[in-house]
């Protein structure tokens, strides 16, 4: 697998930019997926290969959890790098050439709208029920925005 992570902190003051994460996401025509849980994302994964192989577009998988404010920003109540490793099994040999970046952060709205790239298609894997999941609210708030969302379900 070849693969690119990256880790990255959102702030309020906005992103750290010494570390590696904001220059993952300079790489040009790229489709985006929002990382929401294992199996989603790996759906959302295989839509966003569908769109990007005939233009020849990168893909970026773009996780951005929520730290809660008794916890410091760069201590994660989750440790990404075993959920990484395990999205990464899971996902066998379909992440040639993927990237992942991680951006921990407070506002995951504010972090996504300033790494994500309005111009290139973002996919979010959802899991439908009979009320809108958090992940259906942050799609419809996106599409607000003006990204181009592709929600797979």
């Amino acid at each position: 697998m070849s693969t690119t992570t990256a880790f990255g902190i959102y702030a309020d003051s906005g992103i750290d930019e010494s570390l590696p994460a904001p220059a993952i996401l300079n790489i040009g025509l790229t489709v985006f997926v929002l990382f929401t849980s294992i199996d989603e994302t790996l759906k959302a994964l295989r839509r966003a290969q569908q769109i990007a192989r005939p233009v020849g577009a990168h893909i970026v998988v773009v996780a951005a959890p929520v730290i809660p404010h008794p916890l410091q920003l760069d201590q994660p109540p989750v440790s990404f790098d075993f959920l990484i490793k395990e999205f990464e099994e899971k996902a066998g040999g379909h992440l040639d050439n993927i990237r992942i970046a991680v951006y921990l952060c407070r506002d995951q709205e504010e972090a996504l709208k300033r790494v994500l790239n309005i111009h290139c298609p973002v996919v979010i894997g959802i899991s439908k029920r009979w009320l809108p999941t958090r992940e259906e609210r942050l799609a419809k708030r996106l599409l607000r925005i003006g990204y181009d969302v592709i929600t797979v379900s």
